[in-house]
C-alpha cells in the first residue's frame, strides 16, 4: 500500500489531458483490486486531489471511477502527458467528501 500526501490542484479537471502506457502486467496487477483501465484513466482525468507517494514518491491521486468508487492512483509520468499507471485501490472517502 503506498501512503501519499495530497494537495488541491489549481487547474480544473477538465484541463487534466493525458496518455496512458498499458501493459498487460499493469492492466492485471490493477484487475486484482477491482480497477480496470477505464477506471484508472477516468478517475485521474478528473481527480481534484493530487499529492505524492511519501513512500516512493511517485505521483498519485484521488477520485472517483465512472460508477462512483472512491480511488487511489499511483502512477510514474513518461513525459509531460503520459502516464505509467502502477497501482490503484478503494480507498475510504474523506468525511468531508461523503455524499
Amino acid at each position: 500500500m503506498y501512503a501519499c500526501t495530497h494537495f488541491c490542484c489549481l487547474a480544473s479537471a477538465c484541463d487534466a489531458i493525458f496518455d496512458f502506457y498499458w501493459d498487460p502486467e499493469i492492466a492485471a496487477h490493477l484487475a486484482e483490486h477491482g480497477i480496470d483501465p477505464e477506471d484508472f484513466e477516468w478517475a485521474v482525468r478528473m481527480a481534484r486531489v493530487r499529492g505524492q507517494s511519501r513512500s516512493t514518491g511517485r505521483p498519485c491521486c484521488w477520485g472517483e471511477t465512472v460508477d462512483g468508487r472512491y480511488v487511489l492512483c499511483v502512477y510514474e509520468y513518461i513525459d509531460e502527458t503520459t502516464i505509467l499507471p502502477i497501482t490503484a485501490y478503494e480507498v475510504r472517502r474523506p468525511r468531508r467528501q461523503q455524499p
